[in-house]
C-alpha cells in the first residue's frame, strides 16, 4: 500500500483535501466517516495489467488515508471529485469552526 500526498487548504469556510492519485478509477474510491475519522480508501480487485515490473513507483494498487475531523466539519456537506490525477474533498466547517481567532492586549 503507498502513502499518497496531500494537500490541505483552509479556505475560511471550509477545508479542501486534494490527495494525489493520478490515473486512477475514480468508481473505486471508497470515502467513509466514522466517529469524526474521513477515511478515503482505493483498491483493484482485478489487476488488468499481467507485466512483470522490476519497479512500479508511480502507479498505487491500493490507498489508504484517514483524517480526523476533530468536530469541525459538517459530515452532511462533505463532498469529493476526481480531476487530473487529484481527489478533490469538499470539507465545509462547522459555524464553531468558522469563528476567527481574536488578539488579547497585553498589558
Amino acid at each position: 500500500m503507498q502513502l499518497s500526498p496531500v494537500n490541505i487548504i483552509d479556505t475560511g469556510a471550509a477545508y479542501t483535501i486534494h490527495l494525489y492519485a493520478p490515473r486512477l478509477n475514480k468508481e473505486l474510491f471508497e470515502l467513509t466517516t466514522q466517529q469524526d475519522i474521513l477515511s478515503v480508501k482505493y483498491k483493484e480487485e482485478d489487476q488488468t495489467d499481467k507485466s512483470y515490473y522490476t519497479r512500479k513507483e508511480y502507479r498505487p494498487d491500493e490507498i489508504a488515508r484517514s483524517f480526523d475531523l476533530k468536530g469541525k466539519v459538517e459530515i452532511d456537506g462533505i463532498k469529493a471529485s476526481y480531476s487530473d490525477g487529484v481527489l478533490i474533498i469538499h470539507l465545509p466547517k462547522t459555524e464553531a469552526a468558522k469563528k476567527k481567532a481574536q488578539s488579547v492586549n497585553v498589558s
